[in-house]
């Protein structure tokens, strides 16, 4: 039989897929893309990671505190940044979401901010117009109130958010998770598993993160 160049290259195909769907090279290819998430926030990801796996039993809770120290079983990790751009791509949402019309405005100001520096004091207004153009800042479509980003730096960095990182969570029938707290969250999981029943239930803003979700079902 005659080798040909066609025949080469379709040899090679071959064998780049099988490379590329073998359970070793889809297993690498994730962790590596967990580590990258989790580097993201500037997280050490050999000293982040929660290596057992947790296990929520069927009928129990698991919360897990933004507030640091109020979680038992499972260390916490805390990101912080003096910007808020960056912040806003930790726990916020993009602004396409909202200049393409997926999701509805938040609140604006009731005022464009007239300040090119922050004033020694503010009026009532001008704090009430600050939280509410930091909140659709991280949560709306930024450039609607870009004028308030240097104010807000100034006065509330930096901007924390509370993280963990587990390599395997498995929640049981009938049991939750909670995440609660007085920061937002960061949750990063390598593999997730949801027992019919079980659920995740979200009391502050959150980002959370799942490489590889499995839903069991009872029979």
């Amino acid at each position: 039989m005659t080798t040909t160049f066609i025949n080469l290259v379709e040899d090679q195909k071959r064998y780049l897929e099988t490379c590329l769907i073998s359970p070793h090279s889809v297993s690498a290819y994730r962790q590596q893309e967990f580590r990258t998430a989790v580097e993201s926030y500037d997280l050490n990801f050999a000293e982040v990671v929660h290596r057992e796996p947790l296990i929520v039993r069927a009928n129990s809770i698991l919360t897990l505190s933004t507030t640091l120290g109020e979680t038992v079983g499972i260390t916490s990790h805390l990101c912080s940044t003096p910007q808020l751009d960056r912040f806003k791509t930790w726990i916020g949402l993009p602004d396409q979401d909202f200049q393409q019309g997926r999701f509805p405005q938040p609140p604006l100001p009731s005022d464009s901010w007239q300040h090119s520096s922050t004033p020694e004091g503010l009026s009532e207004p001008e704090q009430k117009n600050l939280k509410t153009a930091g909140f659709a800042y991280l949560f709306g479509d930024s450039t609607q109130v870009d004028r308030y980003r240097a104010t807000i730096e100034t006065l509330y960095a930096p901007f924390v958010a509370t993280a963990y990182v587990i390599e395997k969570l498995t929640i049981e029938a009938n049991a939750c998770v909670i995440v609660q707290g007085e920061h937002p969250a960061i949750l990063l999981i390598s593999e997730l598993e949801i027992i019919e029943g079980g659920c995740i239930k979200l009391f502050c803003p959150t980002n959370l993160t799942v490489q590889q979700l499995k839903k069991t079902v009872i029979h």
